[in-house]
Order: C-alpha cells, then sequence, then structure tokens
C-alpha cells in the first residue's frame, strides 16, 4: 500500500506540473512548484514536530530538530538525505 501511496503522490505531482507548463509555460511552472514544495515542506515539518511532540520555532528552528525531522521524513518517504 505505502508504494501505491507514494506513487499516486508522485503521479499528481508531476501530472499537476505538466499540465502548469501548458498553461503557464515551463518557467512558470517551475516557479510555482517551488514555491508549492516548499510550502509543502514547512507545514510537514510542524505537523511531524507537534506528532512528536517537538518544539519547533517557526521564527528560529532549532537545527538538530530540523535535522531529526529531516530524518526521520526522509525514512518515512523512502528518500536519502544526510544531516
Amino acid at each position: 500500500m505505502d508504494e501505491l501511496r507514494l506513487g499516486a503522490l508522485t503521479a499528481i505531482d508531476g501530472l499537476w506540473f505538466l499540465e502548469a507548463e501548458v498553461k503557464f509555460g515551463f518557467e512558470q511552472a517551475f516557479v510555482l512548484a517551488l514555491d508549492i514544495w516548499k510550502n509543502y515542506g514547512i507545514v510537514i515539518l510542524r505537523r511531524l514536530s507537534r506528532i512528536l511532540g517537538l518544539s519547533l520555532d517557526k521564527d528560529t528552528p532549532d537545527p538538530q530538530t530540523v535535522n531529526f525531522l529531516m530524518e526521520t521524513l526522509c525514512h518515512v518517504d523512502g528518500t536519502e538525505c544526510e544531516g
């Protein structure tokens, strides 16, 4: 099920980008995608920190906490990262 869920999320992201590219051109679609992923990252980090009971100050997050959260997210989604 996890593979299906991750595959569906990847497909949705790709389809969204392709449609945005058709309507707005590559450059604007790329800018939109970067903005969306930046905001998604912030939302996910905050949600994960809340689930784990960690304090994540939105103005000055502790680098060790962010590193731990990023490593946890990578473990969950099967990607790799180094802190």
